[in-house]
C-alpha cells in the first residue's frame, strides 16, 4: 500500500528602507483566492486566529500587530512577477530559502524590477504530499500555515500578515516536484512578497466575482475578466483574469466607481479614501443586467433548452432530455448552428474535461448554474455540480 507524506515548512523576514506607476498585474485565480484570505485575516485579525484555534497575539513580540483592523493589500505586478518567479525557482532548483541560489534577497529583487519601496518584507512557505495534489485547496492551506506560524519564533509570517505598514503584496505559487529528506513530493510553493512603495498613495481595489457556492466570498475559478472599473476618463482600468483590480487614487476624497460589462450592465459604488486602501468587491448580481434572458438555458419538465453553447470557437444551441433521474442524465437530441453572439453568459464546452458549463440555467423563478460532465456512453451528459446563481 502506498504510504502518503506530508511537510510543510515556513521561514520569514522583513526589512526597511528607503517610483513606478501602479499596476495590478494579472494573478493566476489561486494566487488571487490567496490574496483574498489574506485581506480577510487582515480586515478581522482576531476572527482569522478563532477560525483556526490559535490565540492572535500568542508567541508575537509585544506591539507587533494589533487585533483591529488594518488596511487591505493590493496586487502590484512587479512584486507578484518576483513571487512568481522565487517560487518557481524554489522548486525547479530545489530549495528553500529567501536568497535565491544566485545570493539575491527578496530585497535585492524587488530592486532589480524598480520596485523602489519604504518598507517591504516576504513570506515563503511549501506543502507537499506524495499524493494527488490539489492546487486550489493548497493555495489556502499554505496561507492558514503561514497564519498559524507553529514552532517558528516570533511568529514572523503572522506578524508580516498583518503589518499596517503595507499596501501591496505579490503571490507567487508554482506547483511542481519538490525533494526534501530524500523525499520526492507533489508541492506547492508560495512566495508572499509585500511591500509599500515610496511613491506612496492609497489604492481602491477588490475582486468581482459570481458567488456560485454562495459562501459570500470570493472561490478560486469565480472571478469576472474584463470588467471595466472607471473612477473618471483618465483613471480607469479592466479587472485580470482572476476578477481582482485596483486603481492608485489621492487621499482624503470621495469617488465614484463605475463597473461596466456589455452582457453585464453596470453598477456604481461611492467610497471615502483617507489615506488607507480601501476594498470594493462587487457581486456579479450587483450590476443592471447579470442575466439576458434569451442567453439562459431553461429546464422545463424532461427537457434541458440551451440557446448559446461555445463549442471549439463555433456557438451553437442544443436540446437535452433527461434519460434518468439518480444521477441525473441527460442526452443530446439536437443541436444547430447559432446566429447569437458568444459571450460569457452562453454555456461553453471544454473538450479536455468533457464538460459543459452552464452560467444560467432557469428552473421555474429560480435560477441556477451547472456543470455537466459526458459520460463514455456516446451524448450522454451527467450532472456534475449545481448552485444558485447571482
Amino acid at each position: 500500500m502506498m504510504q502518503r507524506h506530508t511537510l510543510s515548512a515556513l521561514s520569514a523576514v522583513l526589512f526597511t528602507t528607503s517610483a513606478m506607476a501602479f499596476d495590478y498585474g494579472d494573478p493566476s485565480n489561486n494566487e488571487q483566492a490567496h490574496l483574498e484570505m489574506l485581506n480577510r485575516a487582515r480586515a478581522a485579525p482576531l476572527t482569522e486566529a478563532q477560525r483556526l484555534q490559535i490565540d492572535l497575539f500568542e508567541g508575537v513580540p509585544s506591539g507587533s500587530i494589533q487585533s483591529t483592523a488594518v488596511q487591505p493589500l493590493s496586487s502590484n505586478a512587479l512584486l507578484l512577477s518576483i513571487a512568481k518567479n522565487h517560487s518557481a525557482d524554489m522548486l525547479k532548483q530545489g530549495y528553500f530559502a529567501h536568497n535565491d541560489l544566485t545570493g539575491l534577497s527578496p530585497f535585492a529583487r524587488m530592486s532589480a524590477v524598480n520596485y523602489a519601496y519604504q518598507t517591504a518584507g516576504e513570506n515563503i512557505a511549501w506543502q507537499g504530499t506524495t499524493g494527488a495534489i490539489d492546487q486550489a485547496a493548497t493555495a489556502l492551506k499554505l496561507h492558514d500555515s503561514l497564519f498559524i506560524d507553529k514552532d517558528v519564533s516570533g511568529r514572523g509570517h503572522r506578524v508580516n500578515i498583518l503589518n499596517a505598514a503595507y499596501r501591496e503584496v505579490g503571490v507567487g505559487l508554482a506547483f511542481g516536484t519538490f525533494s526534501q529528506s530524500g523525499y520526492s513530493y507533489n508541492a506547492g510553493m508560495v512566495t508572499t512578497d509585500f511591500g509599500t512603495r515610496s511613491s506612496d498613495k492609497p489604492i481602491i481595489l477588490g475582486v468581482v466575482y459570481n458567488d456560485k457556492n454562495s459562501d459570500q466570498f470570493y472561490t478560486a475559478g469565480e472571478g469576472l475578466a474584463n470588467i471595466a472599473v472607471a473612477l473618471s476618463a483618465s483613471n480607469s482600468t479592466q479587472t485580470a483574469s482572476a476578477g481582482g483590480y485596483g486603481l492608485e487614487v489621492t487621499p482624503n476624497s470621495d469617488y465614484t466607481l463605475n463597473f461596466s460589462h456589455p452582457n453585464y450592465g453596470t453598477f456604481n459604488k461611492t467610497v471615502h479614501v483617507d489615506n488607507l486602501n480601501v476594498k470594493v468587491d462587487v457581486l456579479s448580481s450587483a450590476f443592471s443586467n447579470t442575466v439576458t434572458a434569451n442567453q439562459c438555458a431553461s429546464f422545463v419538465q424532461t427537457k434541458l433548452s440551451i440557446p448559446c453553447i461555445t463549442v471549439a470557437g463555433s456557438v451553437l444551441s442544443a436540446e437535452l432530455v433527461v434519460v434518468n433521474n439518480t444521477p441525473l442524465q441527460f442526452a443530446l437530441q439536437s443541436s444547430a448552428f447559432s446566429n447569437q453572439t458568444a459571450t460569457s453568459q452562453c454555456a461553453t464546452y471544454n473538450s479536455q474535461t468533457a464538460t459543459a458549463t452552464l452560467n444560467c440555467v432557469t428552473v421555474g423563478n429560480a435560477r441556477y448554474w451547472a456543470e455537466l460532465t459526458l459520460k463514455t456512453t456516446a451524448s450522454v451528459f451527467e450532472l456534475g455540480a449545481f448552485g444558485l446563481a447571482q
